[in-house]
């Protein structure tokens, strides 16, 4: 008997899908093939048209690329970004055991995705208990983020301690818990590393400027003003000459320090972190990056870790994970250690890296380090510090001038709780954080809270509207949403061209007015709520300009700028022309017009001053500066309180605890992972 007739094979694959499907790779791998590898698709019509290739056509170019045990092996390990090495047409070099590996480590990360990464029963292992928990007495702010000494004996973190003004870099010894301020505040800095033979530190501010200082101290010297956006990670060479930066919307960049030269590794819009290695004796760098953004739960989105061989450009992914924390860093014993979990529950953990070290034997499960925190850091020495999460969860507090206790105006139940923006009527506002699951604006009263709209960063800004029912909200790099409170799924988005942060409206609702970065500085912009146009210049000047706001009359416009590690409060009027700066009136951050007018409410050394001004014709007059209103309560920083307009309250978010537990350091010294 015959067989049954079987159906024909097309001999043409139309769409990407079709043609990664037969390769057995993904879309991306297929279009990245395309690009660097000459694969030879075919367009319907001109650009960036339908593509589609003949199977006689694909097998051909493969041929010619792969060679046939290359190939067994690319069907094998399943998605690989270059198909072939250099012009060889042999296998390139693999570590042992990378088949089983790849499977066995795709099985073991599907498992521990399923449960939150929590310790239950076939779930990732768990390591010795810390050898020493350090408390940070001292700091009031959570660290932004931390970096060990190669020996692993001193950390370095970006935080606020007291009696400092605002954020500086504090240096810590992991044995004894004596901290130091190495460069004091107030600035923001997102990432730091220690050089190989630990005598500088780098780190880089919300400028991305990047400075190196001794790290027994002395002067910090900028050596780079590196591309325009967050640095989200820095790594040194090993030779101590270069530093590799990971840059959010930009990609990963390497700067000499020789030459001063900034030169392109990898265009991505969001790599999260980015290392040097060495693997079978070719330069390579580890990278983390935002594989898939889910509107719904941006910090649960999947994040892709991979490799980068610098010679060929070839991307190899090794694995995925949850996005909670700060990127991936290599342990010394072969393990790729990444944040896991989620804000409720966070977690650190080792994954076996074959693809990037030294394990040569089956694959194990992953171990989890810590369920305390995700932000994290490893030493040379295999030394893993670990924040400790606790305390992380905010509500809303009122404080008035004649009353110094607190009264809870609104349970959030949020995490980080930063940015609060009071309604126009004081009932409710908009507060930046996370619930564990969503994360963005939140509106949030008496009667509870509403997600406005999601953000892929961990920061965001927001303005209301005069009349209540409309917030301008932050939701990404290039672009601002216009959020109705009583529908938010009716919102409209504005196109930016660069990182707008809402800080006003006018009077009327048809132009915000905010901070855009032009050249890596923060200028005023105005926006037109209609989208008739690009935003245009408010006010163009030195340093880095925040918070601008009208008056309530619109005659004058208030304004903070940094500029050289300074901080001060101008006015200028708001017809002036854009090159007019106005006059200072106050040393500090955040100007609030309060009292109709008549008074600025400004932040300086945590202590809220007030400033009255008024108009004499063309003349802004500043009589009485620095009238203290209220102190801010402990855990309370520079974004995290907003002032009623009447000035007699603050707004503000806090821990529900009035007296929370110190933030503390989780230390394994010497960690062997097995």
């Amino acid at each position: 008997m015959s067989e049954p007739p079987k159906r024909a094979r097309s001999l043409n694959l139309s769409g990407w899908k079709e043609i990664s499907s037969y390769l057995d790779v993904s879309p991306r791998t297929a279009q990245l093939w395309e690009k660097k590898y000459n694969l030879p698709v075919r367009r319907i019509g001109k650009g960036r048209g339908p593509v589609h290739i003949s199977i006689d056509e694909l097998e051909a170019w493969r041929q010619e690329r792969l060679a046939l045990t290359d190939v067994a092996d690319s069907e094998s390990v399943g998605d690989r970004t270059a198909p072939f090495n250099g012009a060889q047409t042999t296998a390139e070099p693999r570590l042992s055991n990378r088949r089983y590996f790849l499977a066995a480590l795709s099985a073991a990360a599907a498992a521990a995705a399923a449960v939150g990464w929590k310790l239950l029963p076939g779930g990732p292992t768990k390591v010795r208990a810390p050898d020493r928990v350090i408390e940070l007495r001292d700091v009031t702010t959570p660290p932004i983020c931390i970096s060990l000494s190669p020996d692993g004996r001193q950390v370095a973190m970006a935080a606020a301690v007291n009696g400092s003004d605002g954020p500086g870099l504090q240096v810590m010894d992991t044995t004894n818990g004596d901290l130091r301020t190495l460069v004091g505040g107030p600035t923001s800095y997102y990432s730091v590393a220690w050089s190989p033979d630990g005598l500088r530190i780098a780190y880089a501010d919300t400028g991305s400027n990047l400075f190196t200082v001794p790290s027994t101290g002395g002067e910090a010297i900028r050596v780079a003003q590196l591309p325009a956006s967050k640095v989200r990670g820095l790594d040194w060479r090993e030779d101590g000459q270069a530093i590799l930066a990971s840059i959010l919307s930009v990609g990963i960049v390497e700067f000499e320090l020789a030459t001063g030269s900034v030169t392109p590794v990898l265009n991505h819009t969001h790599a999260e972190s980015a290392q040097y290695i060495e693997l079978d004796g070719r330069e390579a760098v580890l990278f983390s990056s935002m594989a898939q953004a889910q509107p719904d739960s941006v910090l649960a989105a999947p994040m892709s870790v991979s490799v980068l061989f610098r010679e060929t450009g070839v991307i190899e992914e090794l694995f995925t994970m949850a996005k909670t924390g700060p990127g991936v860093q290599l342990h010394p014993g072969g393990y790729a250690v990444h944040a896991a979990g989620t804000p409720k529950q966070p977690s650190v953990v080792a994954t076996p890296a074959t693809a990037t070290g030294s394990k040569t034997s089956a694959a194990k499960p992953p171990i989890a380090i810590s369920t305390s925190g995700d932000t994290f850091s490893v030493a040379q020495d295999g030394t893993v510090a670990v924040l400790r999460h606790d305390e992380m969860r905010f509500d809303l507090f009122w404080m008035t001038r004649t009353d110094t206790g607190i009264r809870r105006m609104a349970h959030s139940g949020l995490y980080w709780g930063a940015v609060p923006r009071l309604s126009p009527n004081g009932r409710q506002a908009v507060v930046f954080g996370t619930d564990g699951i969503n994360t963005g604006h939140w509106l949030v009263g008496p009667e509870g809270k509403q997600l406005l709209a999601t953000l892929n960063d961990r920061q965001g800004s927001s303005a209301w509207r005069p009349d209540g029912q409309l917030v301008a909200v932050t939701i990404g790099d290039r672009a601002v949403d216009l959020v109705p409170i009583d529908n938010p799924a009716d919102r409209r988005s504005i196109t930016t061209e660069g990182s707008f942060t809402p800080s006003d409206w006018s009077g009327d609702g048809t132009t915000i007015l905010g901070s855009q970065s032009v050249d890596g500085r923060p200028q005023l912009w105005l926006l037109h709520v209609d989208g008739s146009g690009p935003a245009r210049p408010a006010l163009r000047a030195p340093g880095s300009l925040w918070d601008g706001r009208w008056s309530p009359d619109e005659r004058l416009m208030s304004y903070g700028q940094i500029l050289d590690g300074d901080r001060r409060v101008f006015v200028r009027r708001a017809n002036a022309p854009a090159d007019d700066p106005g006059v200072v009136v106050a040393r500090g951050r955040q100007p609030k017009w309060v009292k109709g007018g008549a008074e600025l409410i400004y932040e300086r050394d945590r202590v809220l001053y007030a400033v009255s001004i008024r108009l004499e014709g063309e003349r802004i007059i500043a009589e009485e500066p620095d009238q203290e209103r209220f102190r801010l309560p402990e855990r309370v920083t520079k974004r995290m309180y907003d002032v009623s307009p009447d000035g007699e309250r603050i707004l503000f978010s806090h821990p529900p605890s009035e007296n929370p537990r110190p933030f503390a350091l989780e230390v394994w010294s010497n960690l062997e992972l097995p």
